[in-house]
């Protein structure tokens, strides 16, 4: 679970990182990114109805993403405000797929930390 202070969770921070974060697309998920200008960086999660009907699978694919986030948080830059919008075809797969198309969003929009001598 991540912590309080990293979840983007007010609706005006959410709107504010829809209009005017850079979005970054996928084949299963959305990415919109906006800098925050603090030492922290929050990350939200919109899973809506037209991806999955039942909200015990909206509520599994957030869990999915939350984890994956928590897992690789020490590997990710602060500062910025991270909002990650699903399609439908993410119901379709499977934790590493999810993981796999997570982690090749942040690095193309450059929020994962350049490792010393690459």
């Amino acid at each position: 679970m991540l912590p309080k202070q990293s979840r983007l969770s007010k609706e005006k921070d959410i709107v504010l990182v829809l209009r005017r974060g850079r979005r970054l697309t996928s084949s299963f998920m959305n990415l919109n990114v906006l800098n925050n200008h603090t030492k922290v960086s929050r990350f939200g999660f919109i899973v809506s109805k037209k991806v999955a009907a039942k909200p015990i699978k909206r509520n599994l694919i957030k869990r999915r993403m939350r984890n994956i986030i928590g897992k690789h948080k020490k590997n990710l830059l602060t500062g910025f405000d991270c909002l990650f919008v699903t399609k439908p075809p993410i119901k379709l797969v499977d934790y590493q797929d999810t993981e796999k198309e997570l982690l090749g969003l942040l690095e193309r929009a450059g929020q994962v930390k350049k490792k010393p001598g690459s």
